[in-house]
């Protein structure tokens, strides 16, 4: 089980990594996803994966994990 510390520690960190999926993704709108480098397709992928894997800890801890679209 999670300290309330760890818990918004986890928070943070989910709100860090879905600051850098936007801008992932808004980078990938404006050059279109046939021209994406690696670097940009691979960063976003990693980043959804650090997502999930934040989002399950804080639900199995039985903290509140909003939705967003993106993730």
């Amino acid at each position: 089980m999670l300290s309330p510390e760890e818990i918004v520690e986890q928070q943070q960190l989910l709100a860090a990594y879905r600051r850098t999926l936007a801008v992932y993704l808004r980078q990938q709108a404006e050059i279109g996803r046939a021209f994406s480098p690696p670097a940009l397709i691979n960063g976003i992928d990693e980043t959804r994966r650090d997502i999930k894997r934040i989002k399950a800890i804080l639900q199995a801890a039985s903290a509140e994990v909003a939705e967003d679209p993106d993730d």
